[in-house]
């Protein structure tokens, strides 16, 4: 099963690829493939409160994107 931390990431990159899929059929772009991997570090000393000086959360967040279809690359950086 998944951890809430997970579905938080699963939730992130379903957004994404709502936003991709509604833009690229806003300009006529044609996908045909697209991936969206996010991944990220959590201390639990801060989300469980056990250390004051550990952020709770998420420091910085990583998100690999790879998209095919019949846009260009400024076309896809820009969407």
């Amino acid at each position: 099963f998944a951890n809430p931390q997970e579905y938080l990431l699963a939730e992130l990159n379903a957004c994404m690829t709502v936003g991709y899929v509604a833009q690229c059929a806003l300009r006529g772009i044609t996908l045909e493939k697209l991936e969206i991997e996010t991944e990220g570090e959590i201390d639990l000393r801060g989300f469980l409160g056990i250390d004051p000086a550990v952020t709770p959360g998420y420091e910085k967040l990583q998100t690999v994107v790879r998209i095919k279809g019949s846009g260009t690359p400024d076309e896809f950086a820009e969407i």
